[in-house]
């Protein structure tokens, strides 16, 4: 009995461990891939939209401060009011009036501060070098050494003031273009000659000649004028005197010619109730001075009257007799 029923017990095992065999091949051998290549699953495609890259703004001199009457041109030969806030992009100018004035800012390195009747001219701004055209007045600037940039102000004759680092200020006076260097170190250039500006020092260039060579600033501001000379009914004056070299000199209002050596000699036309004339100069530094002149006395014009013959010879002839 015994044996009999380990015999059953495994024929009972065999037969659930062939049903199983049977039930693997069915549902996982046969269902196995086969060795044919099996095609890739492609992902659809997904458009994405075009994507427009910034576009950055031209690099332009904004106007932070405006006083008085001050205006821009954009290259066209039209000049029109500006106001703070508004963009000198390269090409256009600037220029302030009588008793005006406004600061510039390219980016957060450069300051450039416009004097009263000054015109600056914006020549490039992008690269390493900003260039700036002085053609009349003063201009002072401050430049951030950190931020890498060369500014560079000229005058129509080709002479240049550069600086990296440095508080300075230039002055074109018509006939020379004159540099004072408050803080670091700026370069005169003119005439293919360059000289080395440092602060406290000016340096001066006339129109097609070389640089001086850098001296201190001057402490006081020179301006010494001759008494005004007759010179006829049609004039107030001829006035003639020296300023500082470089110096801007006006009289009665009007911008005269200043030679290197600071001399200035002009003619001033009578008119009716002008009794003189202010004479008054600007150095590079911004020092102002001012002299007033009296016109000269007008000459008294020659008498067309005949001159009368002086009483002789009167004879008087009296008979003593009284009218009754």
């Amino acid at each position: 009995m015994k044996w009999k029923l380990v015999a059953q017990l495994v024929a009972v095992v065999a037969v659930v461990v062939a049903v199983a065999a049977l039930l693997f091949r069915v549902l996982v051998a046969e269902s196995a891939p086969t060795d044919a290549p099996v095609e890739p699953r492609v992902a659809p495609a997904v458009t994405r939209p075009a994507v427009t890259p910034a576009i950055e703004p031209a690099p332009a001199a904004v106007v932070a401060t405006v006083e008085g009457v001050v205006e821009r041109s954009r290259g066209d030969g039209d000049w029109e009011r500006v106001a703070q806030g508004d963009r000198l992009e390269a090409n256009s100018a600037l220029r302030t009036g009588a008793g005006s004035a406004a600061e510039l800012r390219v980016g957060d390195a450069t300051r450039l501060s416009a004097g009263a009747e000054t015109e600056v001219g914006v020549e490039a701004l992008d690269g390493q070098t900003q260039r700036f055209k002085l053609k009349r007045g003063r201009l002072a600037a401050v430049v951030d050494a950190s931020k890498g940039r060369v500014v560079r102000i000229e005058d129509e004759s080709g002479a240049a003031v550069e600086a990296t680092a440095a508080k300075f200020a230039v002055m074109n006076s018509g006939q020379v273009l004159a540099v004072a260097t408050e803080a670091g170190g700026v370069t005169l250039t003119a005439a293919g000659k360059t000289v080395e500006v440092q602060a406290g020092e000016v340096a001066l260039a006339e129109a097609g000649g070389p640089p001086s060579p850098a001296a201190p600033l001057p402490k006081d501001l020179v301006l010494k004028v001759v008494r005004a000379k007759q010179t006829g009914r049609a004039l107030c004056a001829t006035v003639d005197g020296v300023a500082a070299p470089g110096a801007e000199v006006r009289v009665a209002g009007a911008l005269v010619p200043v030679g290197r050596d600071g001399r200035f000699r002009v003619e001033v036309p009578r008119e009716t109730g002008r009794a003189g004339v202010v004479v008054a100069t600007r150095d590079v530094s911004g020092r102002t001075r001012e002299e007033h002149v009296a016109c000269a006395l007008q000459p008294q014009p020659a008498s067309t009257e005949k001159p009368v013959p002086p009483v002789s010879g009167i004879k008087v002839k009296w008979d003593g007799s009284r009218p009754e």
